[in-house]
């Protein structure tokens, strides 16, 4: 008769033991994903979430989104709490220099506590708040441009510094919780003067704690373990990519650096999604000169294989998360929504 129950823990322990086991990708995978060749036939649409009208919304500077709630910042306003439905749950207006206080909200991001970071980028500060939103500590970071940072589980931060030509200082600086530096690695490459002026290039971090990062005008995606150890160096240079020519960037002043850019490719993003996908997302075509601007994605795994290049999307990926992509969709007069797809291969 004890037979029986020990039967019973065992079935339901290997059926959770299953249900928990992530998924991975392996050659047969990898040849399914590489047989589609469109947006529509990888992902598959989800949801579009409209925000409530008691808060007005622009162009957000960041975006955080788990299963449960969705976080939005403004560069100079403040920082939302709304649930899947888009109902308003809580707002941070925190505005000024004083403990726990911001003035522009360039970033922002997430641990596997909940724990809130926000990047001040008016006074170079990270801010650090729990997942009720009360203040934990604050500190200000190493001098340097930066607009991109990744938080990794335990709360150490990254950030992707940014240079002029001939600037080859340190590109990734990591930090702990505390605002005490952990490491430093990399060189800025000299096409990164433009990202000075504009938000572009990425760092992002897989699940196994790998550091991914590249450049705006840079087509190379650069990985190294969470120590700065150098793993690998993807060489991406698609067919579509218009490279930066340094010596005639040189001559632009910073009044024309941006009308410049948009004769270029452009990173405007780096994203990992589950099972084990790198994205890249690449702009290309210069508006000015009549040109359709395209958006494309490149996909990698995490060993460094491509799997997919030159695949056109709909709009700009602002944030990705598990095995979903995340685009927004402004409106006129109105609160902007966003449209969630999820990766089909899972």
């Amino acid at each position: 008769m004890k037979i029986l129950p020990i039967l019973l823990v065992l079935f339901f322990f290997l059926r959770c033991s299953e249900n928990n086991k992530k998924f991975e990708l392996n050659a047969e995978i990898i040849n399914q994903i590489q047989s589609h060749h469109s947006f529509d036939s990888l992902f598959t649409y989800k949801t579009q979430i409209s925000f409530s009208e008691n808060v007005l919304l622009s162009t957000p500077s960041g975006i955080i989104i788990n299963s449960n709630n969705i976080i939005w910042s403004e560069y100079k306003g403040g920082i939302y709490e709304f649930d899947m439905k888009g109902k308003l749950l809580n707002k941070l207006n925190s505005i000024g220099d004083g403990p726990g206080e911001f003035n522009v909200v360039r970033s922002i991001a997430r641990d596997s506590k909940s724990n809130l970071y926000v990047f001040d980028s008016a006074k170079l500060k990270i801010i650090r708040y729990d997942s009720t939103w009360s203040f934990l500590n604050s500190f200000v970071l190493r001098p340097g441009g930066f607009k991109k940072m990744a938080v990794d589980s335990v709360g150490n931060i990254y950030t992707l510094l940014e240079g002029s030509f001939g600037d080859k200082s340190t590109a990734v600086i990591k930090y702990d919780k505390n605002g005490k530096i952990l490491g430093r690695w990399g060189e800025i490459p000299t096409t990164a003067t433009m990202q000075e002026y504009l938000y572009g290039g990425g760092i992002t971090i897989d699940n196994k704690s790998n550091i991914y990062y590249s450049y705006m005008s840079d087509h190379k995606i650069l990985k190294t373990d969470s120590n700065g150890d150098r793993i690998q160096e993807w060489e991406n240079k698609p067919s579509y990519f218009r490279e930066t020519n340094e010596d005639e960037a040189r001559k632009y002043r910073e009044s024309d650096i941006i009308n410049y850019s948009w004769k270029v490719s452009r990173v405007s993003g780096l994203f990992f999604i589950e099972p084990g996908i790198i994205l890249q997302q690449i702009y290309t075509g210069n508006p000015k000169e009549m040109e359709t601007v395209i958006s494309y994605l490149e996909l990698w795994d995490i060993s460094g294989k491509k799997i997919i290049s030159s695949l056109c999307v709909p709009n700009e990926i602002i944030y990705a998360f598990e095995n979903k992509i995340v685009f927004l969709k402004e409106k006129p007069n109105q609160n902007s929504e966003i449209i969630i797809y999820e990766f089909r291969f899972k």
